[in-house]
């Protein structure tokens, strides 16, 4: 099985690379507080990394409720997956063209 920071350099590396975002690492911040801070076109991005099978806390849903509520964008994913289709979906224009 991935461990979290495992899942969290993919994570890093897919915000990066694909996104052209800029992403922060959380190990300096208050308890509770998401695992990345990120920057995408503009907008900020708060992610709690989990490992499959695993779940927030109720204290880090909350301080990804607190994103949310003030504008930002808030989300937990325990793959890389989960976070390349939450971009996707709220930056239009990093998403894919499927071809039938």
């Amino acid at each position: 099985m991935a461990t979290e920071q495992y899942i969290q350099k993919q994570i890093i590396n897919l915000i990066e690379s694909k996104f052209n975002g800029y992403t922060v690492n959380g190990i300096f911040t208050k308890s509770g507080q998401s695992d990345l801070h990120c920057c995408i076109a503009g907008r900020y991005l708060s992610i709690e990394v989990k490992v499959p099978g695993k779940k927030p806390e109720p204290l880090q849903l909350h301080h990804l409720d607190l994103v949310i509520k003030s504008g930002g964008l808030a989300m937990w994913a325990d793959s890389v997956d989960q976070v390349d289709r939450f971009v996707q979906h709220h930056f239009p224009q990093f998403a894919e063209e499927l071809s039938i």
